[in-house]
């Protein structure tokens, strides 16, 4: 938003059973999968995740969270 490029772009196929997922859970996954492949780069770092998926908006804040999707926000405390 400030002038800031993407230096790499990914993409996974997800499988059969992650096609079910809920698009929040979906979302989720796509961020956790992309932070564990750029762990190297990332890790130390400071970073920002941007999504226009309005429902992960508040996922640091902890509300109503599926126990998958909890899991997930406590791995990304580590970034923090």
């Amino acid at each position: 938003p400030h002038g800031d490029l993407p230096v790499a772009y990914l993409s996974k196929k997800f499988t059969q059973t992650q096609m079910n997922w809920p698009a929040t859970e979906q979302e989720c996954y796509a961020i956790i999968y992309a932070i564990e492949k750029w762990h190297k780069y990332l890790d130390g770092r400071s970073f920002i995740i941007e999504t226009d998926h309005k429902p992960l908006l508040p996922f640091n804040l902890k509300q109503q969270l599926n126990s998958k999707c909890e899991r997930w926000r406590l791995k990304l405390q580590q970034y923090q």
